[in-house]
């Protein structure tokens, strides 16, 4: 799925951006200005408001996030289950960052306390996310929340090395 046309033609193309945090931009295999390289062929698929990106590895499609502070994470399989995380769970860099392990409950309870800020941040989040669930047919939470665990638990295998120094950028755990 190429998000930018995909959204464009929706005419949803500037609901993703403030309550998912998802700029889907034209595509882009030029990782220069992110200040980063990777040894495969990749394309940019997706930016965030904080400055990391979402990659799209050519050869196998596997999706890719890799943050403005060098932390690269393996997020789904294909371009649809990134799309079912993205609505389903938007603030899912915070659930891994505030959940003390790698499962359901942890994450979910995460969840449950970003979901009340967003809607706070985000009036009308709710009615957005339904929107989309319904556009897309998008997964029930439970089953793109066990998803997202199973891809987290497998780890990312993109080698992505930042242009500044040449080191390993950290895998987001």
């Amino acid at each position: 799925m190429n998000f930018f046309s995909e959204f464009t033609k929706a005419g949803i193309l500037d609901e993703t951006e403030m309550p998912f945090d998802f700029i889907a931009v034209p595509l882009s295999n030029d990782t220069s200005s992110y200040h980063f390289k990777t040894k495969e062929e990749v394309f940019i698929i997706a930016n965030t408001g904080s400055g990391g990106c979402y990659l799209k590895r050519m050869r196998d499609g596997k999706i890719f996030y890799i943050s403005s502070e060098g932390e690269n994470i393996f997020v789904a399989q294909n371009s649809e289950q990134l799309l079912e995380l993205i609505v389903q769970y938007p603030y899912w860099v915070d659930m891994i960052r505030f959940s003390v392990n790698v499962n359901y409950s942890s994450y979910y309870e995460a969840h449950l306390s970003l979901k009340e800020e967003r809607i706070e941040f985000v009036p009308n989040f709710l009615e957005i996310q339904s929107k989309l669930i319904k556009l897309y047919n998008i997964s029930s939470p439970e089953i793109v929340l066990r998803q997202f665990i199973q891809t987290l638990k497998a780890g990312t295998d993109l080698e992505a090395r930042s242009t500044v120094d040449n080191e390993l950028y950290d895998a987001l755990t």
